[in-house]
């Protein structure tokens, strides 16, 4: 028995081409599957979360936008609620830089614009390598979106400390 025969099937069974075809199928289906059931596998079975208290720099915001986070209020991110409080929020006048006619620079306080500091409590996986909530990284210096269902505001982590 040869391992082709003259009409291009493997073992007399199956065409070469159609193989081919049918390895390329399941090489998607594996690799798709492993994207979406292998990313949410736990590396870390069993080790559990951690507290962390994180704080969020928000520079130069409506006033009406401070005053729209109380204390309490879950976070969310996308669309979905997470694990995470507002522990804290205050603000104060937002400052820029002006140039003088001399060329040179002084801090002017901004009447309608503040600067809101917001402490969020929150408890993430403790086995992951990159410390997330939802979609969004946690690190110092790291943007991160202050949403809630009430205000959604870009901020700059300035703070991150385990409880």
């Amino acid at each position: 028995m040869k391992i082709l025969d003259e009409k291009g099937r493997l073992f007399g069974v199956i065409n070469i081409i159609d193989l081919a075809v049918v390895a390329l199928l399941l090489l998607v289906i594996g690799v798709l599957g492993y994207k979406t059931v292998g990313s949410k596998l736990n590396i870390a079975p069993n080790a559990g979360t951690k507290e962390l208290i994180v704080t969020v720099e928000c520079l130069s915001r409506p006033e009406a936008v401070a005053k729209a986070f109380k204390k309490g209020d879950q976070l969310l991110s996308l669309t979905n609620t997470v694990n995470a409080y507002i522990e804290s929020v205050s603000y104060k006048p937002a400052i820029e830089e002006v140039k003088k006619e001399d060329g040179s620079y002084i801090i002017a306080t901004k009447p309608i614009s503040k600067d809101i500091l917001i402490t969020i409590k929150m408890t993430v996986d403790a086995g992951s390598a990159i410390t997330k909530l939802g979609s969004q990284d946690i690190a110092i210096a790291k943007q991160f979106v202050v949403k809630t269902k009430n205000a959604d505001v870009p901020g700059i982590i300035r703070d991150v400390v385990e409880k």
